[in-house]
């Protein structure tokens, strides 16, 4: 056999797997059929992969592919292979409708002379530090295994995470706003932040301190009004006692609707009642908690809520990454007081231009969704011009659409 026509192992391999798999090339039928396998799969909770596609397949379908070939027509089909925590909530129609008007409202707020101020909370441990670090390994060993050579090389982790502070501040587009910063230790060391901090601490704190000290400094910086912008944690949004969800009782559903003016029928069903009531309370999505309707009481004082699973529209996370990357480095002796003292030091490391920065990433971020949003309406606007210009260039004026059509006319005249 001559040089250039010996085989390599790629190919070798590939005919292999073709003379094993054969080159089949699915067709629109048989990607129906494998649709409907995998919904059914999902509707009895079972989890689906590629390995475990591929025998229903061959024995459903009567197609025997590879797992690259099912890999592809997967793709093919729409499929992604990813996380569906929070990220399939992005194409939700509500949650569309919330991100528009939240971008809608904010450059509103921009065009004005207006202190837009960013509300948020994080928290830090007393053994906060970097989890991974240089670690020199041993790789001569009989058994093979990288094992540690220096057992006292890179920062000692310790079993717990000691004691826990709560941190709460606003940031504008200059830095953070000066005597709204708050810190204290928390009274629980398990579970997230959000456990030391209730609607009672927050509507305290808003009304006796952050309102006012808010105002102020609008006042001496020239500003006409103050806008505050925070997130949907569940202490942000404590419902006003008429927006409150009834119980899952006929009649205390119809007393629910009676008590908001909602007609219903005699004989409708607690699904259909409990239909109205849910359906109001999402057209008063805007205006129903209480600390949002004492504010609007307050005069210069406005409130803007970031839509779900968008705090990346928040520039001051940004800022808590760096600060705490700034503590991580520096907490050597694990105490408290020291703790405190590098988080005020953390803030020093910013520099008067890096907050325009951030501000200027999330007003990109807020852009790049408006385009995709908005997507639909442009197409359709241009569609628009377009049939204008052409009906000018022919020297004639749109008809209106409510005019009887004969069958004689021509059907590209149709409304439909």
């Amino acid at each position: 056999m001559k040089p250039w026509t010996r085989l390599s192992r790629r190919k070798k391999w590939r005919v292999s797997r073709v003379a094993k798999f054969g080159r089949h090339l699915l067709k629109e039928s048989e990607y129906g059929k494998i649709r409907a396998i995998i919904h059914r799969e999902y509707k009895s909770k079972i989890h689906i992969t590629v390995e475990s596609l591929l025998p229903l397949v061959e024995k459903e379908v009567g197609v025997k592919v590879s797992k690259s070939t099912m890999y592809r027509v997967l793709r093919r089909m729409g499929f992604r292979y990813r996380d569906r925590s929070t990220k399939h909530l992005f194409g939700d129609p509500s949650l569309k409708v919330r991100r528009i008007r939240y971008i809608r409202a904010v450059r509103q707020f921009r065009q004005t002379n207006a202190l837009i101020a960013f509300l948020d909370e994080t928290w830090l441990n007393e053994n906060y530090q970097f989890r991974k670090s240089w670690i020199e390994l041993d790789k001569e060993k009989s058994t093979g295994t990288d094992e540690i050579l220096c057992k006292d090389c890179g920062q000692s982790h310790p079993s717990g995470s000691g004691k826990r502070l709560v941190i709460f501040d606003f940031l504008k587009d200059r830095g953070f706003v000066p005597g709204c910063g708050l810190i204290w230790e928390a009274s629980k060391h398990t579970g997230d932040y959000h456990g030391n901090f209730n609607y009672q601490n927050y509507e305290k704190f808003m009304k006796e301190v952050l309102v006012l000290r808010l105002k102020e400094f609008a006042r001496l910086h020239g500003y006409d009004t103050v806008v505050i912008v925070l997130d949907n944690a569940s202490y942000h949004s404590r419902l006003m006692p008429q927006f409150r969800r009834p119980k899952r009782v006929k009649k205390e559903i119809q007393q629910w609707l009676t008590d908001h003016r909602i007609e219903f029928g005699a004989r409708e069903l607690v699904a259909e009642l409990w239909r109205k009531a849910t359906d109001f309370l999402k057209n008063h999505v805007g205006d129903r908690y209480d600390m949002d309707d004492y504010l609007k009481t307050e005069e210069g004082i406005e409130t803007v809520r970031l839509p779900p699973y968008h705090c990346d529209f928040n520039p001051i996370e940004k800022c808590w990454a760096r600060r705490k990357g700034y503590v991580a480095k520096q907490n050597t002796t694990r105490k408290l007081p020291d703790l405190i003292k590098l988080w005020e030091e953390s803030a020093d490391i910013f520099k008067p231009e890096d907050f325009p920065k951030l501000f200027a990433y999330c007003i990109k971020l807020e852009d790049d969704y408006w385009d995709i949003d908005t997507k639909e309406d442009r197409i359709e606007a241009v569609g628009d011009e377009q049939a204008d210009e052409d009906v000018a260039e022919e020297g004639g004026d749109l008809e209106p659409l409510d005019q009887d059509l004969d069958d004689d006319n021509d059907p590209a005249l149709l409304p439909f």
